[in-house]
């Protein structure tokens, strides 16, 4: 029992640093958002240029991230990285507090967190294999229950905002990153898998994560359906529904922060269910189902519903995204090879943050030609779309 106990404790270990800094993505995504949309009211098309500010850079630097993260000692490279965010944070913090704030900081900031995060991800993605390394499907599923149980509470203690001030909430998230990295020292240490690996990297070397993805087929598919959480969901949420809030709800951070709180524990429910479940059979299929489904919440608010069939929607997103982002993360992580790993997983997140890149600024642009709520509905409909052809075109339905 000892023994089994002891195996146990990286994997919690693990949860813990994966609660703690999604903790901290879950105020984030509140307060940020707010801070563009609520605090220095900017309009609907700046809203989405805003936020690929944070997206450009991780799309930029994230296959070097996943390069590095194959080279060096994944810990350290984790626990520096999240450090460093917590210190940016706090920056932020101190500008919002001492009346400091301006859109070209919030750029400057945005920038700033894109640009780590393009490492802590490749980092604590491929970290995972070493701390459940028997059963990934399970392994991925608990780890999208901490990511999006953690993000929850996070939105909620978002909420708070309206109390303490977004200057204090700041404080809180910062303090959150920091601890982050507490658990994180107590992970496996990692060595490079191939013999001889250089210190220098170069960009033929940067580029084997998307040679190895396009030559494997069960690799290809199931990335190329996930670049429609980019392309499609990533602009509807970081973009649109913030600006729904404010436009056509009149709401505050509160209503934004209980809109991400519902959409979160959706998430939650869905990565619960999925555990009890003992797993599932054909995650390929799964996969196109799920983000099929995830198309549905966005024709609803797109029609113009109160906001109580709002969150009745938010729910059933997330229940959608648990099943794609488990199905998803499971097949990559077993289909990648172990030398590299974190190169593949790069790209899976390349992808998703790619999609964004360009469809955050055009949703904002969208919303202010259409309207907030038409664009929800045309995004939704170009999401069904998107995943039958996919799904159509390649064999990922019969992924197992």
């Amino acid at each position: 029992m000892p023994g089994r106990t002891e195996s146990r404790r990286p994997l919690l270990r693990y949860a813990i640093n994966v609660a703690l800094w999604h903790g901290a993505v879950g105020m984030q995504a509140v307060l940020f958002s707010w801070l563009v949309v609520g605090v220095l009211e900017a309009p609907a098309a700046l809203v989405g240029l805003v936020q690929m500010a944070y997206a450009g850079p991780a799309l930029l630097l994230l296959l070097v991230g996943g390069t590095v993260a194959d080279r060096v000692d994944r810990r350290r490279l984790l626990i520096a990285a999240q450090a460093t965010v917590a210190l940016v944070v706090a920056a932020l913090a101190a500008a919002v507090a001492g009346g400091a704030l301006s859109l070209p900081l919030l750029v400057a900031y945005a920038i700033a967190m894109g640009s780590l995060t393009a490492f802590v991800i490749p980092a604590r993605d491929a970290i995972l294999s070493d701390v459940a390394p028997g059963d990934l499907m399970r392994g991925a599923t608990a780890l999208t229950l901490a990511q999006y149980g953690a993000q929850a509470l996070g939105a909620l203690a978002a909420a708070s905002a309206q109390f303490v001030g977004i200057g204090t909430a700041l404080g809180i998230q910062a303090a959150l990153v920091a601890a982050a990295t507490l658990p994180a020292w107590g992970l496996p240490r990692s060595r490079p898998v191939e013999p001889g690996t250089r210190t220098r990297i170069d960009l033929a070397e940067v580029a084997a994560g998307l040679r190895e993805v396009f030559r494997s087929p069960v690799l290809r598919a199931p990335i190329l359906l996930m670049s429609g959480v980019g392309l499609f969901l990533a602009g509807a949420y970081a973009t649109l529904m913030p600006i729904v809030v404010r436009d056509h709800f009149r709401g505050d951070v509160a209503q934004l922060a209980l809109f991400m709180t519902t959409l979160q524990t959706g998430v939650v429910v869905g990565a619960v269910l999925l555990l009890l479940s003992g797993g599932v059979r054909r995650r390929g299929a799964v996969l196109a189902f799920a983000l099929g489904i995830s198309a549905l919440p966005l024709l609803l608010i797109g029609s113009g519903v109160d906001f109580e069939v709002t969150l009745a929607a938010a729910a059933v997103w997330g229940l959608s995204v648990a099943a794609f982002q488990s199905a998803g993360r499971a097949i990559v992580q077993e289909a990648a090879p172990a030398a590299s790993r974190g190169r593949v997983l790069s790209v899976l997140t390349l992808v998703m943050m790619g999609g964004g890149v360009l469809g955050q600024p055009v949703s904002g642009v969208l919303a202010g030609w259409l309207g907030p709520l038409e664009t929800l509905f045309l995004y939704g409909a170009a999401l069904l779309v998107f995943v039958v052809v996919v799904a159509t075109a390649t064999r990922v339905t019969r992924l197992d």
